[in-house]
């Protein structure tokens, strides 16, 4: 019987730093995670020759995609565009801070998704993608009546010569 082949909703979120020898940190929790889009792209060359198509050449493919969060949880930020995150005080006068470098960071990092599966009880489906840096955002709105729910665009390459895996669980279970 199949099992994770109809995933609905985005249950969790999770994002590692990577180290320069491309290996994952410690999870980081991405409260509040509404959406993740993401599309396999890759280029293609054709050699002509006599008026006719002699063969067509797919490039390295990548992944580029955005990620919506409704929680603006400092220690996430931190981990995908870079920057340490600061307490100061105590309770009830804590703050928390994240400085947004204006130079160029690349804070490479994977990112795993799950959403549950209604195909079989119980099921999920996962998707780890292996190595993304951050192009664009968190862009943030602050307007009347409406929440603030940062968009971050990302692009990614493969590790190892795998860009991202998908898995499918029978029994769904947590990100870790």
């Amino acid at each position: 019987m199949p099992f994770g082949e109809v995933p609905k909703g985005l249950n969790d979120v999770k994002v590692n730093v990577l180290n320069t020898s491309d290996v994952a940190g410690t999870s980081v929790d991405v409260g509040g995670a509404q959406s993740l889009n993401f599309n396999i792209e890759s280029d293609e060359q054709e050699v002509r020759g006599d008026d006719t198509v002699i063969a067509k050449v797919r490039g390295a493919k990548t992944v580029t995609g955005s990620l919506g969060i409704a929680r603006i949880g400092l220690a996430a930020l931190a981990a995908m565009v870079g920057g340490a995150v600061v307490p100061v005080g105590t309770t009830p006068n804590q703050t928390i801070s994240l400085d947004e470098a204006d130079a160029a960071i690349s804070r490479y990092f994977q990112l795993q998704a799950q959403s549950n599966s209604y195909d079989a009880s119980g099921s999920a489906y996962r998707v780890v993608l292996k190595k993304l840096n951050i192009t664009s955002g968190p862009s943030e709105t602050l307007d009347q009546d409406a929440f603030d729910s940062p968009t971050l665009d990302f692009s990614g390459v493969g590790i190892a010569g795998v860009l991202l895996t998908r898995t499918s669980y029978e029994t769904k279970v947590a990100l870790t």
